[in-house]
């Protein structure tokens, strides 16, 4: 093989492992960012979650001042 050749082929070879080590450096990126989005959305869940129980005891609440004649039907809709 001439060295034209093999010049010409150490050349593919290196954009082959520039493309390889940027294909990477994305791959980790995404990995990373997805990853972020993933953490901030359990937060958020858990957060409506704990919002969900506060206002399910608000209404658990309502309901027996509402019963025992200590709030109004309007107070309870409020």
């Amino acid at each position: 093989v001439s060295d034209i050749r093999k010049e010409a082929a150490q050349h593919v070879v290196e954009q082959l492992e520039a493309q390889l080590e940027s294909t990477r450096r994305t791959v980790r990126l995404d990995v990373h960012e997805n990853y972020n989005t993933l953490q901030n959305l359990w937060e958020k869940r858990a957060a409506a979650a704990k919002n969900v129980e506060q206002a399910s005891e608000a209404v658990r609440v309502a309901q027996v001042r509402y019963r025992s004649g200590v709030s109004t039907n309007v107070e309870l809709l409020s």
